[in-house]
């Protein structure tokens, strides 16, 4: 037995070591190959570089949005026959999800290491740095940037991607805010923004994204294929892919011309996306708001909290597709709080009296006013933002009253796109007497958050033989 344990012994500890040797091989090999890759590429970026003419999409809107919408003066009389095939809603009560708090993580720091923070949005973030990521930009030309580069990629960065990946984690970052979170960092690091835009690059390519940098003669830019348009923002095409000119405050436009390259760093790169596939995680700074609706000579009270932190961030967003902002998820403490507000009132109630008290919480919760008199450009609101200020127009309140319709009641939603408009339309579990569309053999009825005392299936009078576009 004994001479069967040592042989036993003798045979692990030599698959133990062989596969050690196999393993740092693996690694090794690794290594070369990366080294290999990332000289490649800094020298072929110094050669490859064009000049593209730059242009962006203004609006998404072929008309401008009326200053003023028209309003019923009172609430259209019940249709009985519609209330009596319509089915009572049964709500579960909204539960506060446990969100786990946001870790602090306590960064090793080697012996030329320095801790560099930043205030995120109201949450403090730590790196350690060392002044061996330090680098030199003489001048703006390829040359410098192939350089950076090439000197850069032989740094042992790793630790610092993994700092990133940590944070990016922790808050649940989606790709905006992982470019906001880079950038900001390196603007502490380096306190110039031409540095900080190379640093973003290589950070953001090494994490697998697909982004370039192009220059002209003052300034270097990030460049950023995204897998939506986005409006308000310089871009060009390269390979039939646009490639947008991405700045911290969301809304890259008046520049003309850019030099950039062509190639990429790997196939394997992708696309950025804005999505909000899941709520960031900011520390809070809680605001509560409150709200005043009627309905059928009836008030009701309601209010939320939103976090202010959160309101910020979504203040330099770039304005992107609207399913961007349709299928975003909202931070749970206002979910929750707004949502169980909202239950109280409408659960038990007909379908489509649900629905109807939904629409007119959002038609007369909010004063209204365009964009261009709100903030003096086109911009489009999450659902906390349209929570958060006082006024909003047809879109914001599109998107809110979907996510509400979506959430608490779940029917299926699609946006109503006029030329100058936005509504939005309703699958309900029974026919009534109003406007629809059909749309992939499902009927949607007409449900305007802007036309104030409007109920589902009345269309504005000044749409009604406008024929729509589905946002879905």
């Amino acid at each position: 037995m004994k001479i069967f344990i040592n042989l036993c012994l003798v045979v692990s500890i030599g698959f133990a070591t062989s596969y050690d040797n196999w393993a740092k091989k693996k690694n090794n090999e690794y290594k070369t190959y990366k080294i290999n890759q990332d000289r490649a590429f800094a020298n072929g970026l110094k050669k490859q570089w064009q000049e593209y003419r730059l242009k962006h999409d203004k609006t998404r809107f072929q008309k401008t949005k009326p200053d003023t919408v028209p309003q019923k003066s009172k609430e259209t009389k019940k249709r009985l026959a519609d209330y009596k095939n319509s089915k009572k809603v049964r709500i579960k009560p909204i539960k506060q999800k446990r969100i786990k708090e946001l870790a602090k993580k306590r960064v090793k720091l080697l012996s030329k290491d320095k801790l560099v923070g930043i205030n995120f949005f109201g949450t403090s973030s730590q790196v350690a740095y060392n002044n061996k990521y330090n680098f030199k930009l003489h001048n703006i030309s390829k040359n410098s940037i192939a350089d950076f580069w090439h000197e850069f990629s032989r740094k042992d960065y790793r630790p610092l991607i993994k700092q990133f990946e940590f944070h990016f984690g922790n808050m649940q970052l989606n790709d905006w805010a992982k470019y906001k979170f880079v950038h900001k960092m390196g603007m502490k690091f380096y306190g110039q923004k031409n540095k900080a835009n190379l640093f973003t690059w290589f950070v953001l390519t090494k994490l697998g994204l697909d982004v370039k940098v192009g220059y002209n003669s003052d300034n270097i830019y990030l460049l950023s294929a995204i897998s939506h348009k986005l409006y308000q923002v310089s871009y060009f095409h390269i390979n039939n892919k646009r490639y947008y000119v991405l700045v911290p405050g969301g809304r890259a436009k008046g520049l003309t011309n850019i030099r950039t390259y062509r190639s990429n760093y790997s196939r394997s790169l992708r696309e950025l996306s804005f999505k909000i596939d899941r709520p960031l995680k900011l520390d809070d700074k809680k605001i509560l708001k409150d709200y005043s609706f009627g309905y059928y000579n009836k008030t009701y009270k309601i209010n939320t909290i939103i976090n202010k932190n959160l309101i910020d961030f979504y203040s330099s967003y770039p304005q992107s597709d609207y399913r961007i902002y349709f299928d975003s998820k909202v931070s749970n403490m206002t979910r929750s709080r707004l949502l169980a507000g909202l239950r109280r009132i409408i659960d038990g109630k007909k379908e489509i009296e649900a629905v109807n008290i939904l629409l007119r919480f959002v038609q007369t919760g909010f004063a209204y006013k365009t964009d261009q008199l709100h903030f003096k450009y086109e911009k489009v609101l999450f659902p906390e933002e349209t929570l958060y200020y006082r006024y909003s127009d047809c879109e914001d309140r599109t998107i809110l009253f979907t996510y509400l319709v979506k959430n608490l009641l779940n029917l299926e939603t699609i946006g109503l796109k006029y030329k100058d408009h936005i509504a939005s339309a309703v699958a309900l579990s029974s026919k009534i007497k109003g406007d629809g569309y059909k749309v992939n053999g499902k009927l949607y009825y007409v449900a305007d958050p802007t036309f104030v005392n409007a109920n589902i299936g009345e269309t504005m009078t000044k749409y009604k033989n406008k024929i729509p576009k589905a946002i879905y």
